[in-house]
């Protein structure tokens, strides 16, 4: 069996499995945020609408924006652009990075949705 060497530029090739766990987690939590914004409060379902009520609706439209569908892209760009361009791969710390700095914004992001 060869063995692959850091040196070549398609050595980390599948390794950005972690931005696509990181999508996982972050659909939950927009699920979680839908929910709460849609069904647990029934004054959207038929009340009248309260002044500045676009802030949970906003809230919700960049949990996927921001969250999932963020780290899909990234995901893929991290994976595609080294085979594509011969480049050095990513550092791991900065997926890694990225991963906890996406987590961390969608929580904020459903703390705010869940506390307003």
């Amino acid at each position: 069996m060869r063995r692959i060497s850091k040196e070549s530029y398609n050595w980390a090739a599948g390794s950005y499995v972690d931005l696509f766990i990181v999508s996982a987690v972050t659909q939950v939590l927009f699920v979680i945020g839908l929910y709460w914004t849609f069904l647990g409060d029934t004054d959207w379902v038929g009340g009248p609408l309260k002044v500045g009520s676009n802030v949970p609706i906003l809230a919700i439209g960049t949990l996927p924006v921001l969250g999932w569908g963020m780290a899909l892209a990234i995901g893929i760009g991290f994976d595609k652009f080294p085979l594509d361009y011969k480049a050095a791969p990513f550092d791991p710390s900065l997926i890694s990075t990225i991963a906890a700095l996406n987590i961390g914004g969608q929580i904020l992001i459903i703390a705010g949705i869940l506390t307003s």
